[in-house]
């Protein structure tokens, strides 16, 4: 179990204030929240200990049962076990909605000639990016 400081208490305030409201009468629901200490991002389970640990540059919060999180430069999905569902593969990756997420891949070096594209949870491509 972590403890938190100060300083990660108000990046978890800050960064997941839309969630917080969740925790409030979910006594049954299993819910993951992000959280940064020192600078790495990570989840925390409803008793604020850290699920996942952090390890991640960047996240989004969970939707459809799956977070984006960038780790050595690249953006992928992880489950609510911390295991990657989809491999970090994206320059850009969205959170999901409606069982879809937006992706942009490409070369970091080539940026101009990255493709948007959209796929499902198993991330296959529903659009693009041809």
């Amino acid at each position: 179990m972590s403890t938190l400081s100060r300083r990660s208490f108000v990046q978890l305030a800050s960064a997941s204030a839309a969630f917080l409201p969740a925790f409030v009468g979910a006594a049954d629901a299993h819910i993951l929240v992000p959280a940064s200490v020192c600078g790495r991002w990570g989840f925390l389970n409803e008793r604020f200990e850290f699920e996942i640990k952090p390890q991640y540059k960047s996240v989004f919060g969970f939707a459809s049962d799956l977070a984006a999180v960038q780790l050595n430069g690249k953006w992928g999905y992880i489950d609510t076990t911390g295991q990657f569902v989809i491999q970090p593969t994206y320059l850009i990756a969205g959170p999901f909605r409606h069982g879809i997420a937006q992706v942009v891949v490409g070369d970091i070096s080539n940026l101009p000639n990255a493709k948007h594209a959209y796929v499902d949870k198993t991330g296959n491509y529903i659009w693009g990016p041809n």
